[in-house]
């Protein structure tokens, strides 16, 4: 029989599948498990014509590709949905989140394919790889998936998109909610399109490999629009559907018609049953994952002792900070070869003839020309981007994702949340995913409502989710060196608007010692050096001009000293060398107060019992108005906190 050993290898996967359909009504499984029961076929046949460098992402209802892609490894997989800690993710992921060479899942609807086409980049630069990328009929109202095809597409890359369309998405049926031609809606992106149906073994197996062999050769986009059956509910004992509907689809299953025609495959199934349910009562006695390990913090180890090497000051050169961010980036660049920035409007089209534009805030410049291939533009997609860059960074290390306004990372979340904070966790330390994503943040500058807020907090408190925030006395070149010397954990980089426009080389306050401490995302401490203080402010980020300017009118005019502290790294807080026993604290932030980084400064005091004097939290808790007088009355200032010290 011409399929004979692939019909064994998806009969495989049914008994696997069953066997925990068995567990699960026996209690001995936790969670949810989605089998693909019915539709075991297709990522067999696929497999057939993969090669070592293809990747695979996937989705929640994931056995059947895993087990089609990793044979021999049903264990690791079986282990990991039982909880154990011998598990291919640890016992952390379970059924939706399994990892092997080359292979992931995750069970957040499209959420996968950005990431597949950020790997399909570095495959068509690296080798004759090809990225298959697994959604359902009902990732077609995701928005992320068409971000994904579009750039896709775009960008020539060798992915090829596996549409397995059982018609029901969850307990609503497809044909309820998707409108229009499937076919002209995927060509109309520029992706190949093919169809078949896995009841048809011969026309799927060569749509499958045509497929493949064009996805390849054309290194271009294509989708398989298979027509599928699920036999079993959406998860364990969830499914409406009618029972003469079920009957139906279970009497044209290839797999039931080989069990009723030739008895010798209804026999393997029973012992790949009885095989699987053995290795289940031997995986009983493995060691369960009982604890979920606390994810580190960031920055609590030492970097450099030469802490002067830091600060800019009047000995540094005479150009604004959006330039010296500029010639941090072209120095990582040239160290890490397959570094790449994408973003929106971020390289030069000079061949088109247009003049050149490098970034909205020009910090990347020339640098398209200097880097050809290494500085993309992208189609306005902020979930697309950062997806792409986590996808990218999984197989090349750290690289960068440029989001034009801060404002606008809240279309990013997802992938922040859910994908690349999650990876090296879910994973069990199988997956580093070292994204940096820079941004500018930040009013003053008349931008209005939906460009002008700081919303840094929304990123705060995210595990092994690191945020800095650039100030003018903090070198970018150290900044950049040392996130590119931590080689797993994602970053967000904030750079204010107004940051962007200031010298370099500001004169440092008379009377002040400037220090940083050791830490490898240092604070900095503007001590005065003979006098005491009046108040400690803690500010981060573009708020540091203001502080300072405030502390220069309080010395010449009052006499008065402030101490300033402001850190670098504002995801975690450590300020165990700062005393603040007796002290009025004053913190100022652009942003929303509430559950803020000034919150945590709150929380950090009252969880050391720490007695101060007064505390009060500068913050603007508004919406960013357009008119200049009105953002300015609306931002915390210099009179706010200068009027605020001199009444303490």
């Amino acid at each position: 029989m011409e399929y004979e050993d692939r019909f064994l290898k998806a009969i495989n996967i049914r008994a696997f599948e069953t066997t925990l359909l068995n567990l699960y009504d026996k209690g001995k499984l936790n969670g949810t498990v989605h089998t693909c029961i019915g539709q075991e076929l297709s990522p067999v046949l696929l497999n057939s014509y993969l090669v070592d460098d293809d990747f695979i992402v996937s989705n929640h209802r994931g056995h059947g590709h895993f087990i089609a892609r990793n044979s021999g490894k049903e264990k690791g997989l079986m282990a990991e949905i039982m909880g154990k800690k011998i598990g291919c993710s640890g016992g952390y992921g379970g059924s939706q989140h399994t990892v092997e060479d080359n292979f992931l899942t995750n069970g957040i609807q499209g959420g996968m394919t950005p990431i597949a086409a950020g790997i399909a980049f570095y495959n068509k630069t690296n080798n004759n790889g090809i990225v298959v990328a697994y959604i359902g009929d009902g990732t077609l109202g995701q928005g992320v998936l068409y971000e994904s095809i579009n750039c896709a597409a775009a960008y020539g890359l060798p992915l090829l998109f596996i549409l397995e369309d059982n018609k029901i998405a969850q307990s609503t049926p497809t044909k309820s909610f998707i409108n229009g031609n499937l076919r002209n809606r995927f060509e109309g992106f520029g992706l190949k399109y093919y169809e078949s149906d896995s009841a048809d073994v011969n026309s799927l197996d060569n749509c499958l490999r045509e497929a493949v062999n064009t996805c390849r050769s054309e290194k271009k986009p294509s989708i398989v629009r298979i027509h599928s059956y699920r036999l079993k509910p959406h998860s364990k004992g969830d499914d409406n559907r009618p029972e003469e509907v079920i009957s139906e689809l279970s009497e044209k299953d290839v797999l039931n018609i080989l069990f009723k025609d030739q008895r010798k495959f209804g026999d393997f199934f029973k012992e790949r049953i009885e095989h699987f349910s053995s290795l289940a009562k031997d995986l009983e006695k493995e060691e369960t994952l009982k604890f979920s390990e606390q994810v580190k913090p960031i920055n609590f180890s030492i970097g450099s002792n030469d802490t002067k090497k830091y600060l800019l000051d009047e000995n540094s050169p005479n150009i604004s900070y959006n330039n010296l961010i500029y010639e941090s980036l072209k120095l990582q660049f040239e160290k890490n070869k397959e570094t790449i920035i994408i973003g929106e409007d971020i390289s030069n089209s000079l061949e088109l003839g247009y003049k050149s534009y490098g970034g909205a805030f020009k910090v990347t410049k020339d640098m398209s020309d200097l880097f050809p291939g290494r500085v993309l533009n992208t189609p306005i997609s902020e979930q697309l981007i950062v997806g792409f860059i986590s996808g990218y960074s999984i197989k090349a290390g750290r690289s960068i994702a440029e989001i034009m306004f801060g404002d606008f990372l809240t279309l990013c979340l997802d992938q922040i949340i859910q994908h690349a904070s999650k990876f090296e966790f879910m994973y069990n330390g199988k997956v580093k995913c070292p994204i940096l994503i820079r941004t500018p943040m930040g009013g003053k500058r008349g931008y209005g409502p939906t460009h002008s807020q700081s919303i840094e907090k929304h990123f705060l408190g995210i595990p092994n989710f690191g945020v800095i925030a650039l100030n003018h006395r903090i070198d970018p070149n150290y900044i950049l060196e040392e996130i590119y010397q931590n080689k797993s954990t994602p970053m967000l980089l904030i750079e204010n608007k107004i940051l962007y426009t200031l010298k370099v080389n500001e004169p440092k306050l008379k009377g002040y010692d400037y220090s940083f401490d050791s830490m490898k995302y240092p604070n900095l401490f503007i001590t005065p050096i003979d006098d005491a203080i009046s108040a400690i402010v803690f500010c981060y980020g573009e708020m540091l001009s203001t502080v300072e300017k405030v502390a220069r009118e309080l010395l010449f005019e009052e006499e008065i000293f402030i101490k300033i502290v402001c850190p670098s790294l504002i995801s975690e807080i450590n300020f165990n060398t700062v005393e603040m026993e007796n002290v009025h604290i004053v913190v100022i932030e652009e942003g929303n107060g509430y559950a803020s980084w000034g919150s945590q400064i709150s929380d950090y005091l009252s969880t050391n019992n720490v007695t101060t004097k007064s505390y009060y939290h500068f913050k603007n808790d508004n919406i960013i108005p357009s008119s200049k007088e009105a953002e300015i009355n609306t931002i915390p200032g210099i009179k706010d906190l200068k009027e605020y010290i001199l009444q303490i």
